[in-house]
């Protein structure tokens, strides 16, 4: 997670992400959240059925309030109920 975070939030290159499918923690999710808090070139990510729950779903959307390039966020088809 730290890895993947770090990376995203220090990139000025990706402005794509696709990680479908994966079965994510809310630790992962969190981190990641917190990563785009502070990313200013990611303008697409794709969580497509992976495992994000409402309190991860809530910290995504909470880290759109300081991003202002990220302009599609999908979740669709997650489980919430996996955690």
């Amino acid at each position: 997670a730290t890895t993947l975070s770090a990376a995203v939030a220090s990139t000025t290159l990706l402005s794509s992400l696709e990680l479908k499918g994966r079965n994510f923690t809310d630790t992962i999710v969190c981190a990641l959240a917190n990563a785009l808090s502070v990313n200013r070139s990611l303008v697409r990510l794709m969580l497509d059925q992976t495992s994000v729950s409402p309190s991860a779903a809530r910290a995504l959307a909470q880290s759109l309030m300081s991003n202002r390039t990220l302009k599609l966020l999908r979740v669709y088809g997650s489980d919430n109920n996996a955690h």
